[in-house]
C-alpha cells in the first residue's frame, strides 16, 4: 500500500493507493501559521493516521510512502518571506517522517520535470479510470498533486510521455 503526500501551506493532500490504484483521497486542513503550536505537527501526523483508518487501512500496512519535498523556485510569486512558509511545511514533514520513517522525500522536479504544473495534473488525472476519477472531484491542488506523485511512484505516470 502506498501513501502519497503533498504538503502545502493550507492543506495536506493525501492519496492512498492499493495495488497501484487510487482508493482514497483527501485534503487535511492545516492550522494557520498564527494558530500553529509545538503540538501541531503531531496532530497532523495523527490526522494522517486517522485518514488511513477511516478508509479501512491501518497506517502500519502502508509499505511505501512518498512525500513531496517543496522547493522555492520563484520567490517573487510568494507573499511575504517564502522561507518562513517553507520552514513551516518542512516542520510538518518532520512529524510525518516520525510516522513513516521509510518515506521518500521527492522534489517536485523529479516527478513533474519542467512540465507546467497544471498540465502535469491534467495528465495525471487523465490516467485515472472512472472510479478513481470520482475521488478527485471537488479536490484542489494539493490533493491532485498527491495523486500525481502516487501515480508516478506506481509507474502509471511518466515524464516522457503523456
Amino acid at each position: 500500500m502506498l501513501l502519497a503526500i503533498d504538503p502545502g501551506k493550507k492543506h495536506l493532500g493525501v492519496a492512498l493507493f492499493e495495488n497501484g490504484r487510487l482508493v482514497a483521497l483527501d485534503e487535511l486542513k492545516l492550522p494557520r501559521k498564527d494558530e500553529w503550536t509545538t503540538t501541531s505537527p503531531w496532530r497532523l501526523a495523527s490526522a494522517v493516521d486517522a485518514f488511513c483508518a477511516w478508509h479501512g487501512k491501518q497506517t502500519k500496512r502502508v509499505t511505501d510512502c512518498v512525500i513531496e519535498f517543496p522547493q522555492i523556485y520563484d520567490s517573487s510569486r510568494e507573499k511575504g518571506d517564502p522561507n518562513k512558509s517553507i520552514r513551516y511545511i518542512h516542520t510538518n514533514i518532520g512529524a510525518l517522517l516520525v510516522l513513516f520513517q521509510n518515506a521518500d522525500l521527492i522534489e517536485p522536479q523529479r516527478w513533474k520535470g519542467t512540465i507546467d504544473g497544471d498540465k502535469m495534473i491534467s495528465r495525471a488525472l487523465g490516467k485515472l479510470d472512472a472510479t478513481e476519477r470520482t475521488l478527485t472531484e471537488e479536490k484542489t491542488h494539493n490533493a491532485h498533486d498527491a495523486v500525481g506523485l502516487g501515480l508516478w511512484r506506481v509507474k502509471r505516470l511518466h515524464l516522457d510521455r503523456p
